[in-house]
């Protein structure tokens, strides 16, 4: 488990522009305790092995993040990027001194969370991208995805 109070400990003015409740020069105001953008309060990770026999392993894990403000909206205005929880699955087995087999899956239930998030100029791209009105831009994570392979030791 890690905890990170990581707040602003002066209040100022900021630049940002793309922010809707932006002033008319573009900044918003950030005071004195209001958490930095882009790091996670709280963060979980959770990992569990088994050994099924001597050549056989498995196992589960699990990373859980609480909300962040999203770059951008360091005042707080705007909603955050959610928070989230993922898990994932192991597997390896010893053929061989030498030579294992292993798989894993991320993201076990397909789970749709984002990494991260920042704002935007929507007026960017008229010409490519008229329909783009919200300066909210979500990191998407992973989706569910099976690796396997062979690891040979040299």
């Amino acid at each position: 488990y890690t905890y990170i109070d990581a707040v602003y400990l002066t209040t100022f003015l900021e630049p940002s522009p793309f922010n809707p409740l932006a002033d008319a020069n573009g900044f918003i105001p950030v005071t004195n305790g209001m958490p930095i953008a882009g790091i996670p309060k709280s963060t979980v990770k959770v990992g569990v092995d088994y050994s099924l026999t001597d050549k056989w392993k498995v196992g589960a894990d699990m990373v859980a993040a609480s909300g962040q403000v999203m770059f951008g909206n360091e005042n707080g205005a705007l909603p955050q990027v959610p928070g989230y929880a993922v898990f994932g699955l192991h597997t390896s087995y010893q053929v061989g001194k030498q030579v294992q087999i292993y798989g894993l899956v991320q993201n076990l239930f397909d789970q749709r969370f984002y990494t991260g998030g920042a704002l935007f100029d929507t007026g960017a791209l008229p010409n490519a991208a008229p329909f783009l009105t919200n300066p909210t831009s979500l990191g998407s994570a992973k989706p569910f995805a099976i690796y396997g392979g062979v690891r040979i030791t040299l």
